[in-house]
Order: C-alpha cells, then structure tokens, then sequence
C-alpha cells in the first residue's frame, strides 16, 4: 500500500538518487505516488483507515497516528475557513482517533468545532456555510463564495465528529447546512448550484459538464443522508432524503448497464446512500 507522503511534509530530493530523478517533470516530482500530500482541503484518512481496518497493518496504524497528528496541526494553522477544509480535516481527525485509539485526536477536533467553527458558522449568511475569498474563476473573481458540494464535506465532517461524541451542540449546525444546501443552493430539476456568492443569493454558477457535475453530485449524497438520519424536524428528513434520491437516481438510473451500475456500486463516495438502500447490496 502507498502510504507516504503525510501532513506537513515537504518534498524530498536526496542527492544519492537524485539520477533516479532525471527526466522527471514538476508533477512528478510534487505527486511521485499520483497524489500530492494531504493539505487543509485535501485532508482524506479514508483510504488509510480503509486498509488498515480491512488489515489490522500495524505500520498503517502507525501512519494514522501520524496523520493525525499532522492534520491536526494543518488545521490549527489554517490562514482562513472553508467548508471542504474544515469538513475534510474534521472527518480525517475522528477516522484517525477511531483506528489508533488516540481519544486526544477527536478531542481537539471538538475543541476546533465549538472554539472556530460552530462561532463562524451563526454568523454566516443562511445560504452559505462559510465564506471563502473572491477567486478568478468563480463568478469573475468579484464576490466571496461558497459551494454546497463543498458544505456537503462539511456536513459529513460534523456528523463523524457527532457520532463519535455524541454532543448535540452540533446537531443544528448539521441541519443548518443541510437545510441551505436542500433549499437555497438547489435548482429544481437540476439540483445543486456549484458556487453561489455569499452575499448574493441570485449569483451562483453550476457545472456545465456532465463529469464535473456528477463528481459534485457523489459528495453531497451521503452528506443528504447522514443529516437526514440526525435531523430531528421530520420535514427536513423528508427534505434530504429527496434530495439524496434525486442525486444518486441521476448517477445510477433504473435502466443502467450492468457495467455502469457495477462501476456506480464500486465508488466509495456513494456507499453510505448504497447501504441504505433496498436491493443494492
């Protein structure tokens, strides 16, 4: 299993195998394993938690205690918020906390939550989650933005951190999101805007191609049903559940090939949805 680089670290160029380097482009360099380090957005212990629970590996085990700790730090240090940051390093936290038995690592993450978090989030606009900065190529640089496939992740974040503390204070916050994702951020027959501005509910931008659309479509799924099995407002259930139903029925539709149903079946990103449905295992 690939299971380096880790948070925090830095490329390295040894010099005794700097010839195994020759002819090397930039990517390669950064990516030698197809992936970059994990980073504040890009925070996943998935894979890794995967193995090691399948495996009981105690060298994979060792690299969870590592990353968590590495994220842990990542995410203290921080410069600004964003819902796929902090919902990615949350997650990561508690998977990490779970497999190594390191209490401390959950512990701090709901520190983060009710010390950061939980206070940006009541005074983020209802539509959104958390603001990030103007960027070029979302809504020609001019405004501050969210995206609700982003708020998904941090959906998903605070429902691990949830279930694995039990602490109620975040079940609104949970709702909340899921809430403005089901509502404000979806476009009926459509489904969810792909970047909205933070201050202007009417300027949004959705996916033109149908890949990226439905990359979106399978991080937001599971976060539709893990707020639906929390939300306490049976309305709001209702809500996410529809939504949840609509998303995963575009992505694998009653008269689907075998081989784009075993495919569908088979991404990681839908089995939450998929171990809740009837006749899919």
């Amino acid at each position: 299993p690939i299971l380096r680089p880790t948070a925090g670290r830095r490329e390295r160029k040894p010099k005794d195998t700097e010839r195994w380097r020759e002819g090397l482009g930039p990517l390669a360099l950064a990516a030698p394993h197809g992936f970059t380090a994990p980073d504040y957005e890009h925070a996943s212990a998935a894979l890794l938690f995967d193995y090691y629970w399948l495996t009981g590996d105690e060298f994979a085990r060792d690299e969870l205690a590592r990353l968590g700790r590495g994220i842990a730090q990542v995410l203290a240090a921080a410069p600004f918020r964003t819902s796929r940051g902090e919902g990615s390093c949350l997650e990561a936290l508690v998977l990490c906390g779970r497999a190594t038995g390191d209490r401390a690592l959950i512990d701090n993450a709901l520190r983060h939550t009710k010390s950061v978090l939980l206070p940006l989030l009541a005074k983020a606009p209802a539509h959104i989650a958390l603001a990030q900065p103007p960027h070029v190529a979302i809504l020609e640089g001019t405004a501050a933005f969210d995206a609700p496939w982003q708020m998904g992740l941090l959906v998903r974040g605070l429902a691990a951190l949830q279930r694995a503390t039990g602490d109620a204070e975040l079940l609104p916050a949970i709702q909340r999101i899921a809430d403005a994702m089901a509502t404000s951020c979806w476009v009926e027959g459509q489904g969810l805007k792909t970047f909205v501005s933070a201050t202007d509910l009417s300027r949004y931008m959705t996916a033109a191609v149908p890949v990226d659309r439905a990359g979106y479509d399978r991080m937001t799924i599971g976060a539709f049903e893990l707020a639906r099995e929390l939300a306490s407002d049976p309305a709001a259930a209702a809500r996410f559940s529809a939504r949840s139903q609509f998303l995963l029925g575009r992505d694998l539709p009653p008269d689907a090939r075998l081989l784009d149903r075993t495919r569908t079946h088979a991404n990681p990103w839908l089995q939450i949805a998929l171990d809740r449905q009837s006749g899919t295992k």
